[in-house]
């Protein structure tokens, strides 16, 4: 073997390496791009969330913590053509944020939104004819009857990252037939019937109904509407 063949395989062999080389990286990336693709297709709500997080932290004024929002759940922004029973605003941001930052036992944070709606929130006994109002009204008003001030319940507990729904109660705790409605909220799976109308924690209403946001909600436009 000359000396020409020896140095032109040297560089075919290098030639070689660097073309392997380059077809690995380029593998590599392809992989890694298809890897980015999958994840951000496949968490899209995440994606869109932290994304959120990112853009709307503003120290300087109550913002909506979206940590706070368990998986059960979305957040929704909708024009006021939507009817729907539970509106946050930033004024309910703020009072959650008061009431239940750092408090890690989700009983215990449970009990402090009951307690804040329970000294601030009035029964409205001189109920007229208004329109069935949502979380964002009774806030603003002060004043609910008992769906009202569950939906404000409601509102409050899942802004905290408690899981929370309605119950539809027939008979109550002193065994009367009623047409009522309270909260049940979850601590460890476990749910606990929440009344702020009859001003108590952890009731025992004898006979109700849990209802999920879509049977709750057309309750609520057909009450809204007069016709409760």
């Amino acid at each position: 073997m000359n000396l020409w063949e020896i140095i032109n395989g040297k560089v075919i062999r290098k030639t070689q390496r660097k073309n392997s080389d380059d077809l690995l990286n380029k593998i590599k990336r392809k992989n890694s791009e298809d890897k980015l693709k999958n994840i951000r297709k496949n968490n899209q709500n995440t994606y869109l969330i932290e994304k959120i997080k990112k853009e709307y932290k503003v120290p300087s004024v109550p913002y909506f913590n979206l940590n706070n929002i368990t998986k059960g759940y979305n957040v929704l922004l909708a024009d006021k053509s939507i009817e729907n029973p539970f509106i946050i605003n930033s004024e309910l941001v703020k009072i959650i944020k008061n009431y239940t930052t750092n408090i890690k036992d989700d009983e215990e944070k449970a009990k402090r939104i009951f307690n804040w709606i329970h000294q601030n929130i009035e029964y409205d006994n001189l109920r007229n004819n208004n329109r069935y109002q949502n979380s964002k009204e009774t806030l603003e008003n002060k004043l609910g009857i008992c769906g009202e001030m569950a939906f404000l319940y409601i509102t409050m507990a899942r802004a905290a990252g408690l899981k929370s729904k309605y119950a539809s109660v027939k008979v109550d705790c002193d065994n009367k037939k009623v047409n009522h409605g309270c909260a049940v909220v979850y601590v460890q799976n476990n749910p606990i019937l929440v009344d702020p109308a009859y001003n108590k924690f952890n009731i025992h209403h004898r006979k109700y109904k849990v209802l999920d946001d879509n049977e709750i909600t057309e309750n609520f436009i057909y009450w809204r509407n007069g016709k409760s």
